[in-house]
């Protein structure tokens, strides 16, 4: 006999059976929708497609460009990001800065201007603290020179556009300082100094502007001339010339205009302050050859070009068979050449004098061969003459002392 089931019991199962039921979905509602479950790498079956969504993040890389040797490296550029949705910028290429080396130059004494380098005597600067022009000269020896007279004119142009005097509107000599100031308005000037040989520098084209003071600083050079017997004694009242030169058709220098001349002191020198150029010296009353080279003696700023010129002696001594002196037997002294084979030949006399009781006679020559005539007696040729040495002769033969 099958057991009967109570009606209550039956109503119950259904209930626990649609509540476990309903967990159990809304358990699977809640795995398929919560966004925090853990991630899952899906491998697409053979013959499928994945779609995988990815947030798009663009990383530039630029390469820096190579640097120079020595030059500083710049920092390499930052990545740039572009948000989602929006189109990557474009990379932008960073140089690096190139920094220049600077190269030390060591200063450079220039003691003489190159040989095709204009010379001149003045340096040019400006102050301030006025309005105008001022002139400072200086003798070799940094002493001041006074008394040198200046003019300033205005400045114009010529048809051709080149610079030429206007008016003058100053003048004035240095003071014992060796210094002018002119208050000149601003303008373009010329500024003519009066000194002794080629001209100071630039005269042209000196510009003053309010408030500053145009500066022209003249450092004279000098040629000292000297003149020494064969005992090392001053030669007094020698005549001596400075002339300006300039070249000829081939470039070789030829004299110009005379600009100083003087003699000799008891001291045997003569000093002349001239500005700078190259000088033909001539020297006069120094019997023989050339006492050397007539041109190109250079004058610089603040130099002295000391031109010493020491005398050899000729001596000649005359006496009898018996020992005593020959007086007033004349003695000449010529210049000698030579022909093309070599040969001595007479030039010019270049001094005389006849022998005094004592039977001496002396005269000073400069430097170099010479043919010697003694009444009566004979002719030398070839006889050397040497500075600051003695040429003993009696007329038939010569000893160098």
């Amino acid at each position: 006999m099958r057991a009967q089931t109570s009606p209550l019991l039956t109503l119950i199962a259904v209930v626990i059976g649609g509540a476990i039921l309903f967990l159990l979905l809304c358990a699977g509602v809640f795995l398929l929708v919560n966004p925090f479950r853990a991630p899952t790498t899906v491998t697409p079956a053979s013959g499928q497609r994945a779609t995988v969504l990815v947030t798009q993040v663009v990383v530039i890389t630029a390469t820096p460009a190579p640097t120079k040797p020595g030059a500083a490296t710049a920092a390499p550029p930052q990545p740039t990001i572009a948000p989602q949705g929006t189109t990557a910028p474009q990379p932008t290429t960073i140089y690096p800065t190139i920094v220049p080396t600077a190269i030390p130059l060591s200063p450079t004494a220039k003691l003489t201007p190159a040989p095709n380098e204009p010379l001149t005597s003045v340096s040019v600067s400006t102050e301030g603290g006025g309005t105008g022009i001022r002139i400072n000269v200086r003798y070799a020896d940094g002493s001041p020179a006074r008394d040198v007279y200046s003019e300033v004119y205005r400045q114009k142009q010529d048809v051709s556009g080149n610079p030429v005097r206007r008016d003058r509107i100053a003048s004035g000599s240095t003071d014992n300082s060796g210094t002018k100031s002119f208050d000149v308005p601003p303008d373009t000037y010329v500024v003519a100094i009066g000194l002794t040989g080629y001209l100071y520098g630039e005269q042209f084209n000196h510009q003053v502007q309010a408030g500053t003071i145009r500066v022209l600083d003249v450092t004279l050079g000098q040629i000292l001339v000297g003149v020494l017997d064969a005992d090392s004694k001053a030669v007094q009242d020698r005549y001596v010339e400075i002339y300006k030169q300039k070249p000829d058709l081939s470039g070789n220098p030829v004299t110009d205009d005379r600009v100083a001349s003087g003699s000799t002191d008891n001291t045997g020198a003569v000093q002349f302050n001239l500005t700078a150029g190259d000088y033909r010296v001539g020297i006069d009353g120094l019997a023989g050859d050339p006492w050397g080279e007539l041109f190109n003696h250079r004058v610089t700023s603040g130099e002295t070009n000391r031109i010493i010129v020491r005398l050899g002696r000729l001596t000649v001594g005359l006496k009898d068979a018996s020992g005593k002196p020959i007086g007033d037997r004349y003695v000449q002294v010529f210049l000698q050449k030579r022909d093309v084979a070599g040969n001595i030949s007479q030039g010019k006399r270049v001094s005389s004098g006849s022998t005094q009781n004592t039977g001496l006679l002396n005269l000073e020559l400069t430097p170099g061969r010479y043919i010697v005539e003694v009444s009566d007696v004979g002719k030398l040729i070839d006889v050397p003459i040497e500075s600051g040495r003695i040429t003993y002769s009696d007329g038939a033969s010569f000893e160098l002392q």
